[in-house]
């Protein structure tokens, strides 16, 4: 009798374990499942556009020319920087199910229907970083040939020594303004003199969030909503100070796609460069 019992209690636990573990995979199952129901795509790096590249971070003009055509043919809807935060706010809200994103007040974002997943999902942002006068030369004609946008992460120090004739390949102040007037661009941040934010100390950090982000505004009449890692270089201080600097998201140069996971102060981003070869980059965007 007292073995029968035993081995009737054996069962009884041997269930008890199958029923968890079954529960556990089924849990998992699920939230991959909701994963899959969002979104992955890409936002790609930009640095200088010119005829002829002369270093690892210049795109020749016509393989911008390519690619921008790519994006426009097959269908992919361009966001700023803020969109892309904004998006990954809207979606990560608890009652987002209830909304509908093309209702905000700046109704660019695409929808989602009653379920959360987006109506389109072949989602794409352009940025360009530091403030190459080869966006506003060539860039600029070929973003709107193609009805595409991008947002502009400027340091001032650079602007301001071009505009002492010290830099010669960068924008102006006026040149920034220009762009951002057609509606095509996005003002972002991307500190003050594009120090290694992880080597600086609170004078510097303040310096390179606070009052980079003023110095901007001052000069464009435009406060940046969202800011870019110099080097990609970022760390819990960085995040702290950037946070404090009103910044509603910041981006690395981290290689990874953007799903609903993403956390917004450490958004990814894809540098392009004259050696990512069109099929590879066929593959960023697809988030592939």
């Amino acid at each position: 009798m007292a073995r029968k019992n035993l081995l009737i209690l054996f069962l009884l636990i041997f269930v008890i374990i199958f029923l968890i573990f079954s529960f556990n995979i089924k849990s998992l199952a699920i939230s991959k499942s909701k994963d899959n129901d969002g979104f992955s795509f890409s936002i790609l790096c930009y640095h200088n556009i010119k005829e002829t590249p002369s270093n690892d971070y210049d795109l020749s003009l016509i393989d911008f020319d390519r690619q921008m055509h790519y994006l426009s043919e097959n269908g992919f809807t361009p966001l700023f920087a803020s969109e892309v935060v904004d998006l990954l706010k809207e979606y990560s809200d608890k009652n987002f199910a209830n909304k509908n994103i093309s209702q905000n007040e700046n109704n660019n974002l695409p929808s989602f229907n009653k379920n959360g997943n987006s109506e389109n999902k072949k989602f794409i942002a352009i940025t360009f970083d530091d403030g190459n006068d080869g966006v506003y030369i060539y860039a600029d004609k070929i973003l709107s040939k193609y009805g595409l946008k991008a947002t502009l992460y400027i340091y001032p120090s650079i602007i301001f020594a071009k505009e002492r004739n010290n830099k010669r390949h960068y924008m102006t102040f006026k040149q920034i303004n220009k762009l951002i007037k057609t509606g095509r661009y996005e003002l972002g941040c991307h500190s003050y003199y594009h120090p290694y934010m992880t080597k600086e100390d609170e004078k510097g950090l303040f310096l390179n969030t606070q009052t980079a982000k003023a110095t901007l505004l001052e000069n464009t009449q435009i406060e940046p909503k969202t800011f870019a890692y110099p080097f990609g270089l970022y760390n819990d201080k960085v995040i702290e100070y950037v946070k404090k600097a009103g910044f509603i998201g910041a981006f690395t140069i981290d290689r990874k796609f953007v799903t609903t996971n993403t956390d917004l102060y450490k958004i990814p981003r894809f540098i392009i460069t004259k050696d990512i070869s069109f099929e590879k980059f066929v593959k960023i965007v697809n988030a592939k």
